[in-house]
C-alpha cells in the first residue's frame, strides 16, 4: 500500500516544480535571478569583505545552476547568502555565517552555500576554491554609476595600455591608498538596493 502512495506523491511534486529537473522547497515566493548589481555586491563581499552590502540585495534572487561536466547536481542558492558567506571568509567573522541559508532542494542541493558549511570553511585552511563570478558586461556601468569616469580610472592605470573596467576594481582591491579603497566601498554602498 505504501508503494502505491509514494508514486502519486513523487508524481505530485514534478507536477508542481513544473517539469523542471528538480524542484525548490523552501525557495522564496517570486523567486528570480540576481541581477548585475547583486552580483557586483557579492564579488565585493568577497573581495573587500564588506558585508553591510549584502542587504542590499533582495532575498528573492535565486542564483540556480544546473549539473556540469564534473556531474555535481544542481547548485541552488540565495544571491544574499552567498554574499554574507564570502564576507564572513574574507572578514573570518562566524557571525555572518547566521545569515547563510540553505535552499532544500529535490534532488538534493550541492550547493556549499549554508551556515554550516560556512562554519566548516572558516574553522578549517581549505580554500573555498573559485570565487563569486562578476558580470563583466554590466561592470563598467555600475561604475559609472557609482560616479567614475573612464578619463579618471585611466589615471589610476597608467602604465596600463588597455584599459578595462576589471582592472580599475582590481586596482582597488590590491592597489589603492586606504582612503581611496574606502571612498570606493563608500560609491559601493550608495549604490541601490533590491529589497523586496
Amino acid at each position: 500500500m505504501r508503494r502505491y502512495f509514494q508514486a502519486p506523491a513523487f508524481s505530485l511534486l514534478i507536477l508542481l516544480g513544473g517539469c523542471s529537473p528538480h524542484l525548490n522547497l523552501n525557495a522564496p515566493f517570486g523567486s528570480r535571478p540576481p541581477n548585475g548589481h547583486e552580483v557586483f555586491y557579492t564579488a565585493v563581499a568577497a573581495d573587500f569583505g564588506d558585508s553591510k552590502i549584502c542587504k542590499k540585495i533582495s532575498r528573492r534572487a535565486l542564483d540556480e545552476e544546473g549539473p556540469g561536466m564534473s556531474g555535481t547536481g544542481w547548485q541552488v542558492s540565495l544571491q544574499r547568502s552567498e554574499c554574507y558567506f564570502y564576507a564572513a571568509l574574507k572578514t573570518h567573522d562566524a557571525k555572518l555565517c547566521d545569515s547563510v541559508e540553505k535552499i532544500v532542494t529535490i534532488p538534493s542541493n550541492k550547493s556549499r552555500f549554508s551556515r554550516s558549511e560556512c562554519l566548516v570553511f572558516l574553522n578549517s585552511s581549505n580554500s573555498v576554491g573559485d570565487e563569486p563570478a562578476m558580470e563583466y558586461s554590466s561592470l563598467g556601468g555600475i561604475m559609472k554609476e557609482m560616479g567614475y569616469r573612464e578619463e579618471e580610472a585611466k589615471l589610476f592605470l597608467a602604465n596600463d595600455k588597455a584599459f578595462d573596467w576589471f582592472k580599475f576594481y582590481m586596482y582597488q582591491e590590491f592597489g589603492a591608498q586606504p582612503e581611496k579603497k574606502q571612498e570606493f566601498l563608500k560609491r559601493v554602498e550608495a549604490l541601490p538596493s533590491f529589497i523586496n
